[in-house]
């Protein structure tokens, strides 16, 4: 299959890299099937591809970069049809919002992002009654150092970097080890 964008040119994958979700995001019900890809450049934050609407995407990485005690109660609304065993059995992401440099970047902590990986099915679920936010900056002392450093006072380059999303016209490959 092959995806084309404006972003990131042309994206070949094959049906089983998709992540299904079935119920789509937060007011997009529509938007059910995704690709993760990750940057060119070494980075926690990865790429959030729809399938279903090439000009649709999202900067997304793992909660516990904007929260390290980041806690998610799951109930058995959120985890079904996801067959899930345990919670190895799951990859969580936050959207995120790109301010301009690497450690401006804020995650939604109060909709994450919940992944089945081996069944490559997922759900959008909402945090209620909780200290997160939608808005959450980046915690990590390193990533913010790493990025000021890569930024040289400069957030120009950085925002020319979001566009180095890696999918060669062969190999667009989800990276499932990397989601767990």
């Amino acid at each position: 299959m092959e995806l084309v964008n404006t972003r990131f040119g042309t994206i070949n994958f094959e049906e089983k890299d998709l992540i299904q979700i079935a119920d789509g995001l937060v007011g997009m019900p529509d938007m059910t099937r995704f690709l993760i890809l990750d940057f060119e450049e070494e980075t926690p934050f990865k790429w959030m591809q729809s399938a279903d609407d090439a000009s649709l995407g999202f900067l997304i990485a793992d909660p516990v970069l904007f929260n390290p005690d980041f806690n998610l109660v799951l109930g058995e609304v959120d985890l079904r049809d996801l067959e899930v065993n345990s919670p190895a059995d799951l990859a969580i992401f936050v959207i995120c919002t790109f301010r301009g440099e690497w450690a401006e970047t804020t995650g939604n902590l109060m909709g994450p992002i919940i992944v089945q990986v081996e069944k490559r099915m997922g759900r959008q679920v909402i945090v209620e009654d909780s200290s997160y936010s939608t808005h959450e900056p980046v915690h990590d002392p390193v990533l913010k150092a790493e990025a000021a450093k890569a930024d040289g006072g400069s957030s120009e380059a950085t925002k020319n970097d979001m566009s180095a999303v890696a999918h060669e016209e062969s190999d667009s490959e989800l990276l499932r080890e990397n989601m767990g």
